[in-house]
């Protein structure tokens, strides 16, 4: 029992020693919760996370973390964060966007929700998991798509059908709903798993699926996120270049 113990708590430590992401920028409240702990603390800039733990926002919050790997997340309000390892996350709640760093290792990251798991390996994504909105938008890259149930996605493609609905009839309102109908059976597509391409977003209600093309909201989403993570990253060489010139002036400042 003993050694048991003692092999657990090894492993533990090794976690703890090992952290793969770093608090870079927190605004409001947010808290972390580490594994087998029922408590949450708040966190803040320069504070490191590992696997198990996981980071929760509140109202008005966003928290910016830069992986080992120099992956940026940004995480807005109401999100749940589960990092199960430095290649696993677990999100539920929130909008939460992603900036890959591509994996020479070919090993990518996947992103586990309760409509979807995303597998990527360098590319930038935004997962909005709310009771409005269950959604996966793509900027740039490459994702693949799966059914986290083993069922299969019912894959509609709105443009699609918009373009053929344009030149249908639109005399009887019965007539145009059977058309339209006869239309979406044409262009669902039953599949489990699927990629989706840069400039596409995706809707989910349950296993229906809709994807279409970004928009300028989309767009101006992107760019905020961008502006997050890019503020968050020159502010990081600031402050180190203050630390460097603060050693040289102080020979004694570390001590």
């Amino acid at each position: 029992m003993k050694k048991i113990l003692l092999i657990l708590l090894t492993l533990s430590l090794s976690l703890w020693a090992n952290p793969f992401a770093t608090i870079n920028k927190v605004e409001g409240v947010a808290k972390v919760q580490h594994p087998g702990s029922i408590k949450k603390s708040k966190i803040k800039p320069g504070e490191t996370i590992t696997a198990g733990d996981t980071l929760l926002t509140y109202r008005s919050a966003k928290v910016v973390l830069t992986m080992s790997d120099k992956t940026k997340i940004v995480v807005n309000e109401y999100a749940k964060l589960e990092l199960l390892s430095a290649n696993e996350f677990a999100q539920s709640g929130g909008k939460v966007f992603f900036k890959v760093t591509k994996r020479k290792s070919g090993k990518g990251l996947k992103v586990k929700t309760p409509f979807a798991i995303i597998g990527v390996k360098g590319t930038q994504f935004v997962v909005t998991d709310s009771e409005k909105d269950k959604s996966l938008a793509l900027n740039e890259g490459l994702v693949g798509v799966d059914s986290p149930s083993g069922k299969a996605f019912a894959l509609l493609d709105k443009e699609k059908l918009d373009a053929a609905m344009a030149g249908g009839p639109k005399s009887e309102m019965s007539e145009f709903e059977q058309y339209k109908k006869e239309l979406m059976a044409e262009f669902t597509e039953y599949v489990k798993s699927f990629d989706l391409k840069p400039g596409k977003k995706l809707s989910f209600k349950g296993q229906n699926v809709t994807q279409s093309s970004m928009d300028d909201s989309d767009g101006a989403m992107f760019k905020q996120f961008m502006n997050d993570a890019q503020f968050n990253a020159i502010s990081n060489e600031l402050e180190e270049m203050g630390k460097d010139m603060k050693s040289k002036e102080d020979p004694f400042s570390d001590f």
